[in-house]
């Protein structure tokens, strides 16, 4: 009987610990590792502004250096305290020998973009039949992701284009692109949404399994090359989250993804979101863990 009595009693206390954390006590920071003004931040910045209403406060910190790696890696190594959080890109899902991406503790997926393959407004090209046909001396892959799907891109189309290097990532891309220095380019869609506006891009293929909600006409990269005579390649599906360091509790996890997921729901964010082709989303901790282990 006092087994049953003690038990009663350490499970209630459990409760009650639970139920007195008052989480979270003071602002919560979130590692952005890209610049200001980039979707990753906007986007965030968005979700934010929403996420006030909830009497909890936040701030970014951004940290844009490799291509992400350097914020992501500090904040692999952040004190699992709960109270810093970070944006993780899918391209930096990938095994990396700064952090274990498998270890963070993945809270939700925010939102869905998608890749494009663009190529000057002013290039007479206008199928990807036709740039194979054309021969391009060079292209640009202004990021990690564009970078390892170009390389399968050049296999199975037979291309030999010479990729430019750069350290001002997708604006530098764009203005090489406007001016004609490189034959074509990967950009996501805030950007191809910005270029076509300005008139100086013209996309090609999408990046995806499906055909983007905003400029359905432009057809997928296997819908592309399976017409060009090409062999087709594995896609994904590009979404942003955001995830805590290794080791933070689950109750915080749990905590900030019911949040976002109520956040994300907003019409007002969901709309200024749409205006840059980027979807808001959620997803549970298990659902983005998933999404997660198909990088490795």
């Amino acid at each position: 009987m006092w087994k049953i009595v003690l038990g009663l009693c350490l499970a209630v206390a459990g409760v009650t610990s639970a139920a007195a954390d008052p989480y979270p006590t003071r602002p919560i920071r979130i590692i952005v590792p890209y610049g200001p003004g980039v979707a990753p931040d906007v986007i965030v910045r968005l979700y934010v502004d929403v996420m006030k209403s909830s009497g909890i406060h936040f701030f970014i910190e951004n940290q844009p250096q490799a291509y992400g790696v350097v914020g992501t890696r500090n904040l692999y190594h952040a004190e699992p305290d709960g109270y810093t959080m970070g944006v993780i890109s899918a391209s930096l899902l990938y095994p990396h020998k700064e952090y274990d991406a498998q270890r963070f503790e993945y809270v939700s997926v925010v939102s869905r973009d998608k890749m494009f393959l663009v190529v000057p407004s002013a290039s007479p090209v206008r199928t990807l039949q036709e740039l194979i046909a054309s021969v391009p001396k060079n292209y640009s892959a202004p990021n990690p992701g564009a970078q390892r799907f170009a390389a399968e891109f050049m296999r199975v189309t037979g291309l030999t284009a010479v990729q430019l290097p750069y350290r001002g990532g997708s604006a530098a891309a764009v203005l090489d692109l406007k001016v004609g220095r490189v034959d074509y380019t990967f950009l996501f869609g805030f950007q191809v949404k910005q270029g076509i506006d300005e008139g100086i891009l013209r996309p090609l293929a999408v990046v995806d399994p499906e055909r983007s909600l905003f400029i359905p006409e432009v057809p997928t990269m296997n819908e592309a090359l399976l017409k060009a005579g090409r062999s087709t390649l594995p896609v994904r599906y590009i979404q942003m989250g955001v995830v805590f360091p290794p080791g933070t509790p689950p109750t915080y996890v749990q905590k900030l993804a019911q949040l976002i997921c109520t956040a994300s729901r907003d019409e007002e964010l969901r709309e200024r979101l749409r205006k840059t082709w980027v979807e808001a989303i959620c997803s549970t901790p298990k659902e983005y863990r998933a999404f997660a282990s198909g990088f490795q």
